[in-house]
């Protein structure tokens, strides 16, 4: 069932269960009728409902006429990265019909269209996406998740951290003399308000290219929306997610959510 349009804008946070009324509907058929083993009757209406076109909900959906996303770019005269541009396709059909206004970070009119769009979304971490610097600098006394830079070797690399508990993500490094075809990758997913006081700014980052594309899929993917649904308090609610990701023969596994917390106001 697609989120109801409450404003002509807007990243609506919903949940991914079928409406709460249907299901204490059936609960409370259940308890009238003393008919036991009510799971396999919500089973038998998951698969009514599907058969009919009611799909459960997203974990999120742009709702607006309009959505403006912010690409990572080094510097104007070199075009958005490939990893950002494959995650822009992955969150395709979730922004259509919704027309898609593009920058690349590297253009200074994205400050501009940040004050005026509200609620966008950014792709790319802070090595290459400025928009990525300046959110996670305004994030930063909201939750406890840093992408840190460090180098082994010539090989810049990030890593994930959380500085309330000293818990870190570090992405396996490839071997000098081959490339690894097995290796884990993080991404970092946040959904909070935006620097500028008011809409929601949406963050899909990761350590290398795959926790970037793993922080996309996790929003996407039913059984992660399913997990990060059930961390939070409600539909509504911010959070931060760190996501995992094993690549194998360079084919992604399905993410998993390594760590949430959720984020006030």
């Amino acid at each position: 069932m697609r989120a109801k349009r409450k404003r002509e804008s807007g990243l609506v946070a919903v949940t991914n269960q079928y409406p709460a009324g249907l299901l204490e509907g059936l609960n409370a058929l259940v308890a009238e009728t003393h008919i036991p083993k009510a799971h396999h009757l919500r089973e038998g209406l998951r698969r009514y409902l599907e058969a009919h076109g009611y799909w459960p909900r997203p974990l999120w959906e742009f709702c607006g006429d309009r959505v403006t996303v912010i690409i990572s770019s080094v510097d104007r005269g070199r075009s958005a990265r490939l990893s950002e541009m494959y995650a822009l396709i992955e969150l395709g059909d979730r922004l259509g019909p919704s027309a898609v206004d593009v920058f690349l970070s590297s253009d200074g009119a994205w400050k501009r269209e940040a004050v005026v769009a509200g609620d966008l979304i950014v792709l790319g971490g802070p090595r290459h996406n400025r928009a990525a610097v300046e959110v996670l600098r305004h994030w930063g006394e909201l939750m406890p998740f840093e992408l840190r830079d460090r180098r082994s070797g010539s090989n810049p690399t990030y890593t994930l951290q959380n500085r309330d508990t000293g818990e870190a993500w570090v992405p396996d490094s490839p071997h000098a003399d081959r490339v690894a075809s097995d290796f884990n990758d993080f991404g970092l997913v946040v959904k909070a308000p935006g620097p500028h006081g008011s809409g929601t700014w949406l963050l899909c980052a990761g350590c290398h290219a795959f926790g970037t594309h793993a922080a996309v899929r996790a929003l996407l993917d039913p059984r992660s929306v399913a997990v990060i649904s059930r961390m939070l308090p409600s539909a509504e609610a911010h959070f931060a997610a760190v996501v995992q990701v094993r690549v194998r023969n360079f084919s992604p596994e399905p993410p998993t959510i390594a760590d949430l917390v959720t984020i006030s106001g």
